[in-house]
């Protein structure tokens, strides 16, 4: 595995190998990622900000659409003190019209490691895997650093809309990027 792309080779991996979908890990960043499972749940709620969303449950419909295979919860482990942690998370929901990704959470400390971008592209090979066609993922756009990363990954912007966010009402770009047929 060469110098540049190690972690992005891994994920690419992520949807095409299934043997591979299970564990994945990013050689220079010392974090893993997995799908997410029920016993994750405790943690995923630590993970969330209280600050944005005080209730901290939207996880839990996402875990069940993953275990009715209408999507998935990606999880990222760091190791802190040679103890695993969840330090990242995201969520697919497989609707009608496109794939969501939703929820993508890096902890502030483990930021610019490349997690939120293997997130992303593991989330992507879930999609494809579920047979979509089409990935949307919302950038509020007081988050310029999102919608930078989501365009440098390949997603377009393709509406606007007004949402009631947790800090007050903000317009949310909405960009998609089409998955390649499985």
């Amino acid at each position: 595995m060469g110098e540049g792309g190690g972690a992005a080779e891994k994920v690419v991996e992520w949807a095409t190998q299934p043997s591979k979908r299970a564990f994945i890990t990013l050689i220079y960043t010392r974090v893993n990622l997995r799908l997410a499972r029920a016993p994750d749940a405790a943690r995923l709620r630590a993970l969330a900000d209280p600050s944005l969303s005080p209730a901290a449950i939207w996880f839990l419909p996402a875990l069940w659409r993953a275990a009715a295979g209408r999507g998935a919860v990606v999880v990222a482990e760091g190791f802190w003190r040679g103890r695993p942690r969840l330090v990242g998370c995201g969520s697919l929901t497989l609707w009608v019209h496109a794939a969501e990704i939703a929820d993508l959470q890096v902890l502030t400390g483990w930021r610019d490691r490349g997690i939120g971008r293997a997130l992303i592209r593991a989330l992507e090979g879930e999609a494809a895997r579920l047979g979509a066609g089409r990935v949307e993922i919302g950038a509020a756009a007081s988050n310029l650093r999102a919608r930078a990363l989501y365009e440098r990954l390949g997603y377009a912007p393709a509406r606007v809309v007004s949402m009631a966010l947790p800090l007050g009402e903000e317009d949310v770009t909405i960009l998609e990027k089409p998955l390649p047929p499985a």
